[in-house]
């Protein structure tokens, strides 16, 4: 008998799940999502970096995470028939020689290689961008057009009816006599993909979420004609057809998703570090990211729940981790394969209070 799974939404980590989970075999797969317009996946930019730049060092995991988003990617733009997912080097601006000194006394070692150039490049489009002290590559970046992505995946699931447009009522939520009941249909798990909204989630909202906002803009720069990602203190992202995404900004206190004045001129100040050219200010957008406390994926079984999973805290990094991370909730779904203790949600079990 397959088992019935039901995934509460379609943003960006709900959909790689649902792709990942109808490719196996004994899975019957539903996906409710409550608003295919809204969710931070739609207005992020998709962007993913292996880097950290802070610590100048490779992100977690990302000698497994970045060979896996590249095959899935690549994956679902056949089974979908369609392009969105793009590689596309990214150049950090070094803002002075101890920035660039320190960068190529980082990219000398070996687990660099893969991640960072040992070159530094004197100049890059000088007519548009500030040169200060020269440009070093990050190699294995890109974007995923998450419009595209999103809604062609949501057109994909309606074909296979497996979608369905609707708020999940907790209220309907039965858990008796070892049976997990929404609605009066049975499921063996119901997997909770909410992003922020899991902050009101009664089984999961004990977990220590630090939601924070992000805004981000999208400006028409006529004739700069870049290829490359530029990146110094926020990202210029070419989208095509003169379009550029900049951004982001975080705000951890006005949690909701109406754009602001004061982002915008945030990030107008910090572009006029990185651009020297006229632009047009063509939109403004904004969405909450779901961050967790340590700044780590969670996924896993409720405590007491073991039929309710989560699927979280993907954060700014969510199109980068989510491929990586839905098959190792896949594997433990299947076959039982314990999740590693760095993303599962079992290290917050201490924030669990008694009852629900």
């Amino acid at each position: 008998m397959k088992k019935k799974i039901l995934i509460v939404g379609q943003g960006i980590a709900g959909t790689v799940l649902t792709f990942t989970l109808i490719g196996k075999e004994d899975l019957e797969i539903t996906i409710l999502d409550n608003n295919p317009q809204t969710s931070s996946s739609k207005v992020a930019a998709g962007l993913y970096n292996p880097i950290v730049f802070k610590r100048l060092m490779h992100s977690w995991n990302a000698n497994e995470v970045i060979p896996k988003l590249k095959e899935f990617y690549s994956k679902i733009e056949i089974l979908l028939n369609t392009s969105f997912h793009f590689t596309m080097p990214l150049l950090k601006i070094l803002s002075n020689e101890e920035e660039k000194q320190f960068w190529l006394k980082k990219s000398k070692q070996v687990e660099m290689w893969d991640y960072i150039s040992q070159d530094i490049l004197k100049s890059y489009k000088p007519d548009f961008i500030n040169q200060h002290s020269g440009f070093a590559e990050v190699f294995n970046a890109g974007f995923v057009d998450l419009k595209v992505f999103l809604v062609q995946a949501r057109e994909y699931f309606v074909g296979l009816n497996i979608y369905i447009q609707s708020y999940f009522d907790y209220s309907e939520l039965k858990i008796e006599n070892n049976a997990t009941v929404y609605k009066k249909q049975n499921y063996d798990y119901i997997i909770f993909a909410e992003g922020y909204n899991s902050l009101n989630n009664p089984y999961f909202k004990w977990l220590p979420f630090v939601p924070a906002k992000g805004e981000v803009l999208t400006l028409k720069i006529p004739n700069y004609d870049s290829d490359k990602i530029v990146n110094k203190n926020l990202f210029v992202l070419p989208l095509g057809n003169d379009l550029y995404k900049v951004g982001a900004t975080y705000n951890w206190l006005n949690l909701n998703e109406e754009v602001t004045e004061v982002a915008k001129i945030e990030l107008l100040e910090k572009l006029k570090d990185v651009l020297k050219c006229d632009f047009e200010l063509i939109n403004q957008e904004a969405g909450i990211r779901p961050s967790i406390l340590d700044r780590r994926p969670i996924i896993g079984a409720h405590p007491s729940e073991k039929s309710l999973l989560i699927f979280n805290g993907l954060g700014t990094k969510g199109v980068m981790l989510a491929p990586f991370v839905a098959e190792s909730l896949s594997e433990f779904i299947l076959k039982g394969v314990e999740i590693e203790s760095e993303i599962n949600v079992s290290r917050f079990y201490k924030f669990y209070p008694n009852g629900r």
